[in-house]
């Protein structure tokens, strides 16, 4: 049995944004891996929720997955630039669709918040970007389009 739906797209987006010029390797599956600082600049990619319907055909149903990409940056003098170019590539990255169980699946990017933690021990920034996917699956195969 393959994995969840939303653990596949998530294990998608995630390989799409290895390798991005600013971020390189440094992508964690986890909204609660610590990061330290030669993680820096990072992506975390997560599930935030998923909203099911019900559709009109049969068992049918569309499965509404809103995912997070954090981009967390080391807080230097150029931490809007390093945040503003973490964003370019991430929506460069998903502007074309991820495969998940076999199909193409679009990704489409609903906006971010920015935030700079300087209380921290190791100050830093942070962009939120949201983003979601629409997957249509049978009730009994939430692991299968």
């Amino acid at each position: 049995m393959a994995n969840h739906l939303r653990q596949q797209l998530r294990e998608a987006v995630a390989t799409r944004l290895i390798g991005l010029t600013t971020t390189s390797t440094r992508v964690f599956q986890s909204r609660v891996y610590a990061l330290e600082s030669g993680d820096l600049p990072a992506l975390r990619v997560y599930a935030l929720s998923d909203e099911v319907q019900d559709a009109t055909v049969g068992t049918l149903i569309g499965r509404r997955c809103a995912l997070v990409i954090e981009g967390c940056a080391k807080a230097a003098a150029d931490l809007d630039d390093v945040i503003d170019t973490i964003a370019k590539e991430v929506e460069v990255a998903l502007a074309t669709a991820v495969t998940v169980s076999g199909r193409s699946i679009g990704v489409l990017y609903e906006g971010c918040s920015i935030d700079f933690d300087a209380e921290a021990a190791k100050p830093h920034g942070l962009i939120t970007m949201n983003y979601s996917a629409t997957l249509y699956h049978d009730r009994a195969t939430p692991d299968a389009l």
